[in-house]
């Protein structure tokens, strides 16, 4: 999803766009697709949101780019970092979906009645975890931390700990 995000704002005309609301000149606008194009992988890569708006101030500071550029820049870079995190179960859901919202202040969780059985978590599109595939439901923990690791930057990927059962018929 941030992936797809920046690669439409670089490779569209939003960027242009923005900033010819704002009555910028065409060089300015070069100079913030520079800019954002060399912020890219900050953006990837931050660890926290701070960082980046640090990055940000200094090449406003040291006049790489233009005020206006360096607020829509912010702006930006506070979308990017939102997670969406779908679960798909209604009952069982509310507990990790606590849990992700307590530790994690960047995501938005929401529920899902979904089909018969089923329990899967996606988090910006990308399905981490199926209750169909691994026939368990997961530790609360470990989707917790993916997700949180997520929204430090990493690519999304499946979790694999799951919960076992204390129920053992023969």
């Amino acid at each position: 999803m941030v992936n797809k995000s920046l690669h439409h704002i670089i490779n569209s005309d939003y960027l242009r766009e923005s900033l010819k609301v704002n009555s910028i000149s065409s060089v300015a606008v070069s100079q913030a697709t520079a800019a954002f194009k060399l912020l890219k992988h900050a953006f990837w890569r931050a660890v926290r949101s701070s960082f980046v708006h640090t990055l940000i101030c200094v090449l406003y500071l040291h006049g790489v780019i233009h005020r206006l550029v360096c607020s829509l820049l912010i702006d930006m870079q506070s979308n990017i970092n939102k997670l969406e995190v779908h679960i798909e179960h209604w009952y069982v859901a509310q507990h990790l979906a606590k849990a992700i919202e307590q530790k994690c202040k960047a995501a938005s969780v929401n529920i899902h009645e979904g089909r018969p059985r089923s329990f899967e978590i996606t988090v910006n599109g990308v399905l981490i975890f199926s209750k169909l595939k691994c026939g368990r439901f997961p530790l609360t923990e470990a989707v917790v931390s993916k997700v949180i690791a997520i929204a430090h930057g990493e690519t999304p990927k499946e979790v694999i700990d799951y919960e076992t059962s204390n129920c053992n018929l023969l």
